[in-house]
């Protein structure tokens, strides 16, 4: 697949392991993380209540931009 200029281009999905690509906050005010580690790019949600990790989810496209991840080369 052939990227677009906006997805070449979209630094919410482009960063390297370890960093933390898109932030926003989700509807009951909990923030949430795009992030990768060796298995793929994930969406990582944090309870800023309880200050704990509550859940890992995979995703397979960039929200922002639709840039196919968790792909070879891509």
């Amino acid at each position: 697949m052939k990227l677009t200029e906006k997805q070449k281009n979209c630094f919410h999905c482009h960063f390297e392991q370890g960093e933390l690509g898109l932030e926003f906050t989700t509807h009951n005010g909990n923030k949430a993380n795009l992030f990768k580690n060796p298995n793929g790019y994930f969406l990582g949600v944090w309870n800023t209540h309880h200050h704990r990790f509550i859940e890992e989810i995979n995703i397979d496209c960039c929200p922002k931009c639709g840039r196919p991840l968790n792909k070879e080369g891509e």
